[in-house]
């Protein structure tokens, strides 16, 4: 498996994401231009009202929803800001 990101905290944020919602701060703070961490903002827009968990462990393969990766062994391991 590649390098998909770099690892946050092995647990699932979740949010009750509304459909007439545009712009949810501070999901990004722009530190990662300034850290050089390769990694960019991932826009999506809600489809429909509901509950979801957001990933943070930056290794889902379903982004920007957690799948339950961060409960890999792989994930459970990582130093937080180790790549994955």
């Amino acid at each position: 498996m590649g390098v998909v990101g770099a690892f946050l905290r092995p647990v699932a944020w979740k949010l009750n994401q509304r459909r007439d919602i545009s712009s949810w701060l501070p999901f990004c703070d722009g530190s990662h231009f300034f850290q050089h961490t390769g990694l960019s903002p991932l826009k999506f827009k809600a489809q429909e009202t509901r509950t979801v968990a957001l990933c943070t462990c930056k290794a889902t393969q379903k982004p920007p929803y957690c799948d339950g990766t961060h409960r890999s062994e792989r994930v459970q391991k990582a130093e937080v800001g180790s790549p994955l």
